[in-house]
């Protein structure tokens, strides 16, 4: 977050400590110091008060860094939201010295249904776009995946952090969309955008089924052995959106020796797919296909992730966006 220090902070020595423990996450740029005027902190009686002394020396050298740094572009979404540290704290974006120090040691938390599958598909994500600022700062803790085991309660969680929360909500809740066809409005769909929107939580619902659909065929064909050779090949015949919606976990249900089962919501979306091609399908790749976000790593790229999102190309870029901007 980005945070301004009030004059009235400045002048107020009852309100000096809780400052010199803010300058601690200036100094760590977990948080970043916003300043107008460096004079006005030079002149302030909270570094006047002791102008030789160390702990004021520190806090002057790191205003002036903060200062420096500030007319420098950045490049990232880190630090969008901002507070005031003030005397008058009165609102979730104006606090006292006291609750700003709460505040901004307290990590941001997204919200998803698995924290082991969907942290690697985070984690890859954030890997093969290169936001290495989001990977050092969850590795610090400034930030946490949280498991909610599904999107029952995604509302009662919201509120139960809400209720603990000092400062500005610093949520976000990412989820599959569990969608069978394009655009289809699943349970999910609507309960995700239902308690997010009105609790005013940031959140993305996938455009694809599962996070599971974004593995790239690349990655997939890390595979070995024949059982899975005819199965990627099948795959990568699939076109974007039949890809986007097939179930990689346990593909498509066998009906018999030659003969597999689609959904009746699917039969149009698979209409052109061949017996054989189904058939290869069925059985899918396996609970653990998650798995390839850490063992093929190397795969996952901006550029494959990208091909495979089709005409929602910068989804992903948008996902890390939103992440990057409550911490």
């Amino acid at each position: 977050m980005k945070v301004r220090f009030g004059q009235d902070v400045l002048n107020r020595a009852d309100a000096w400590k809780h400052l010199d423990d803010i300058i601690h996450f200036f100094e760590e740029r977990r948080h970043l110091w916003d300043i107008d005027d460096i004079d006005a902190v030079h002149n302030s009686p909270w570094i006047q008060s002791n102008p030789t002394g160390r702990a004021e020396k520190r806090n002057l050298e790191t205003a002036e860094k903060c200062f420096t740094d500030s007319f420098y572009p950045r490049n990232s979404k880190l630090h969008t939201l901002c507070i005031l540290v003030t005397m008058d704290g009165d609102s979730n974006l104006k606090l006292s010295p006291e609750q700003a120090r709460r505040c901004l040691e307290t990590p941001a938390a997204v919200l998803v249904e698995n924290a082991a599958s969907d942290g690697a598909f985070l984690i890859a994500m954030i890997e093969a776009f290169d936001r290495m600022d989001l990977f050092e700062s969850l590795e610090a803790g400034w930030w946490h995946i949280e498991q909610l085991g599904g999107f029952g309660e995604v509302g009662k969680r919201i509120d139960q952090i809400s209720n603990q929360t000092i400062g500005p909500l610093r949520v976000f809740v990412l989820a599959d969309s569990d969608r069978l066809f394009p655009g289809q409005v699943t349970d999910t769909v609507r309960k995700v955008t239902k308690e997010c929107e009105e609790r005013g939580v940031a959140y993305l619902i996938l455009h694809k089924r599962k996070i599971e659909n974004y593995i790239p065929v690349e990655a997939l064909e890390t595979l070995k052995g024949e059982k899975y050779s005819g199965k990627i090949l099948a795959y990568a015949a699939l076109n974007t959106e039949q890809r986007s919606h097939y179930d990689l976990k346990k593909g498509f249900k066998k009906r018999g020796a030659l003969s597999v089962e689609v959904k009746p919501e699917q039969l149009g979306l698979y209409e052109d797919c061949t017996e054989e091609c189904l058939m290869q399908l069925a059985g899918g790749f396996g609970e653990n296909v998650w798995t390839h976000f850490r063992s093929s790593a190397e795969e996952i790229t901006a550029k494959t992730v990208t091909n495979i999102c089709g005409g929602n190309a910068s989804e992903i870029e948008i996902l890390l966006d939103n992440i990057e901007s409550i911490i």
